[in-house]
């Protein structure tokens, strides 16, 4: 069943100012619910000024840690060199704008790409990282979170994410970018780009078969996460790093929700609530992949049990700066949110896939540092 009812929205703790920058923005309560607590933000602001408690516990400020530690231990190399730096000072550099993508080498460049070819070309399959679990890993998931503030079968219905999942495998078939990049998210789409010049290069290809003893298909929703903030994009490829925003997990109507504050607010930009969709999705079509006619990996049906993992992303509501402003302050005061009082997006959602079989690693919306 994808639907959900609501419950209250509890709310245990007052926060008052996040910062000097956003002076009108309150950060949202942390609350309790039956199955899942939260830890609360008073607690960790009772002894401690909000600035300076966010400046020293945040996970922000943990990485900026991170990368400056990174940064002073790492081996001193000439300028004109950057092929030797550690990934995440590299993607520090290019985040604060000291390093341009287009300066990269190219074995850098293309290093996805020639990791692919070269693995094919000694019959690595094993350490071939593919976005479908050819293994059989993947089995149904235990339920994390199913509430929801919108009845989630109002929004998607099971011929749509069923759509989405014959696309994806038929888009790796034909080894057609224009087709996957219908429903991919374009960060994905980045990364299986240099697979499917990989596959055609050396002379494989992925199959679509059918297992004829399922008779239908299965979808369980077992995930949803709400997401709020401003300039924020479904194309990772255009979002700040996270080390632009504060960052706030909480619930509401007992639903888990990340909110992103910008450190430096725009005035003209909009805010978005997103929602992410987890399902697990048992089907009798799968793949697998050839060569030369002949099956190299097959599915593991003797371990597996064809269930796969996809997790989908859509925009529901537009806010403006003075609503998003408002719409914080309202969750901090208690009052909850009047959805009915924003620009309602769901009459032409547009889904995106933003992970399959986990090879996205849950592509989250933002990222330390700069997307390549």
């Amino acid at each position: 069943m994808l639907g959900f009812g609501t419950s209250q929205l509890k709310l245990l703790a007052k926060v008052t100012r996040l910062h000097q920058q956003a002076a009108l923005y309150y950060l949202p309560q942390a609350s309790v619910s039956s199955s899942r607590k939260r830890e609360s933000l008073s607690e960790k602001l009772a002894k401690r000024d909000l600035v300076k408690d966010f400046a020293s516990t945040s996970p922000n400020t943990v990485q900026k840690k991170h990368l400056a530690s990174s940064t002073q231990t790492s081996t001193r190399r000439d300028d004109n060199s950057v092929a030797s730096l550690p990934f995440d000072q590299l993607t520090q550099m290019i985040s604060k704008g000291d390093l341009n993508k287009a300066e990269l080498p190219e074995s850098l460049k293309r290093q996805d790409f020639d990791s692919v070819v070269l693995k094919l070309a000694r019959s690595d399959y094993d350490n071939l990282r593919f976005p479908f679990d050819f293994a059989g890993r993947i089995q149904k998931q235990k339920d994390q979170n199913v509430q929801s503030p919108i009845v989630i079968e109002k929004i998607i219905s099971y011929e749509t994410i069923m759509s989405i999942y014959k696309s994806f495998l038929d888009g790796l078939v034909e080894n057609n970018t224009d087709l996957l990049k219908t429903n991919v998210e374009t960060y994905f789409l980045s990364k299986l780009q240099p697979i499917l010049k990989g596959l055609k290069q050396k002379n494989h290809s992925v199959e679509l078969r059918r297992n004829v003893d399922i008779k239908e298909d299965n979808v369980e929703l077992f995930n949803v996460n709400l997401i709020l903030g401003d300039g924020l994009s479904t194309n990772r490829k255009k979002n700040r790093s996270i080390l632009s925003y504060n960052t706030i997990d909480t619930l509401f109507r007992d639903c888990p929700i990340t909110v992103y504050l910008k450190k430096k607010p725009g005035h003209e930009e909009t805010a978005r609530m997103k929602i992410q969709l987890e399902f697990s999705v048992r089907s009798c079509w799968y793949l697998v992949l050839m060569r030369k006619g002949e099956v190299v990996v097959d599915y593991n049906g003797k371990d597996g049990d064809y269930w796969h993992h996809l997790v989908l992303e859509g925009d529901l509501l537009e806010l403006t700066q003075r609503q998003f402003k408002g719409a914080i302050a309202a969750l901090n005061s208690g009052e909850g949110l009047q959805l009915t009082e924003y620009k309602n997006l769901t009459k032409e959602m547009e889904w995106k896939l933003i992970d399959f079989d986990g090879f996205m690693e849950g592509n989250p919306l933002l990222e330390y540092g700069a997307r390549w």
